[in-house]
């Protein structure tokens, strides 16, 4: 088979929106993926604690050498998951609400749109995500900058902004 029909089958199945059914599946799909994902990784790491337990009991030490093991693993087990989690929670919730309250952290948010994307959590279906599409071309249709006179002054492009004190300051340094 020639790689010509091949690319042209490829982009024609790309060009084809998918069906309910199609989205549903692709969905349900990486749930199976993710689910076994989580499989493998707890399969490693019990592997890993098998490892390090069957060492602690082949290696002759005392039996406070291994306590103090279990101890400083037992507390690195909790920073890591527990006190780690929790941290970055509150890392997240403080940036989201002061770039809510004010534009500083605009740049953060821009920064690192992957780390406050929590979209997946939400959708169950297509028919979710198809909600979700609507209601934010919904929203964004009145989203767009005014208009600038575009005056030949260093505001051109930038637009009016809302709040009448910024108004008045950026007319003083148009004069």
């Amino acid at each position: 088979m020639e790689g010509g029909t091949d690319g042209r089958r490829w982009q024609e199945w790309r060009e084809t929106p998918m069906t309910e059914e199609e989205k549903d599946k692709t969905v349900k799909t990486w749930r199976i993926k993710e689910n076994i994902g989580y499989f493998l990784a707890a399969l490693w790491l019990s592997g890993c604690v098998y490892y390090l337990l069957a060492f602690t009991v082949v290696f002759p030490s005392s039996i406070g050498a291994i306590r103090e093991f279990f101890l400083t693993a037992s507390l690195d087990l909790i920073r890591a998951n527990i006190i780690g989690p929790i941290t970055r929670m509150i890392l997240l919730i403080v940036v989201i609400r002061l770039s809510l309250a004010t534009n500083a952290f605009d740049g953060v948010l821009s920064a690192f749109p992957a780390l406050f994307d929590f979209s997946y959590l939400q959708h169950r279906t297509a028919a979710h995500v198809q909600e979700d599409v609507q209601l934010f071309e919904e929203r964004d249709v009145g989203i767009t900058a005014p208009e600038d006179p575009g005056d030949g002054d260093a505001f051109d492009g930038l637009g009016d902004v809302a709040i009448p004190e910024a108004n008045q300051v950026a007319n003083m340094f148009r004069r």
